[in-house]
């Protein structure tokens, strides 16, 4: 159910029906969080894609909350190393751009690079 509910946030979100993909997202977190457990590596997967959907909208604080939580969830569930960090990580450098905190957003892309020359080298 979880799943299935993301991929109907996301189906609205593509659609540009933000306001009909806000809840279902709200409940795929939900599902994900009681099937899988707040600290679980799905749990996260979901939060960066919620993340990344608030910061196309332009809802930046929310955003950022949920694509912090996702990339810490990551880096312990995963490795900081992982392409799902570094998939959190870019996503929370581009809402930190968009919401107009530039110095924050360099200092994040900067950690993205490093993680992933370090992913080439491996």
């Amino acid at each position: 159910m979880a799943r299935r509910r993301q991929k109907l946030a996301l189906a609205y979100h593509n659609a540009s029906d933000y306001s009909a993909a806000a809840p279902h997202f709200a409940r795929s977190l939900e599902l994900h969080e009681q099937a899988f457990g707040p600290s679980h590596e799905e749990t996260g997967r979901m939060l960066t894609e919620l993340g990344a959907a608030q910061q196309r909208e332009g809802n930046h604080a929310e955003a950022l909350r949920n694509l912090e939580r996702a990339l810490a969830i990551q880096s312990k569930a995963l490795g900081a190393d992982s392409p799902a960090a570094t998939q959190s990580l870019y996503h929370l450098a581009l809402s930190y751009e968009k919401s107009g905190n530039l110095e924050q957003a360099a200092l994040q892309f900067e950690n993205m690079l490093r993680l992933r020359e370090r992913q080439w080298v491996q």
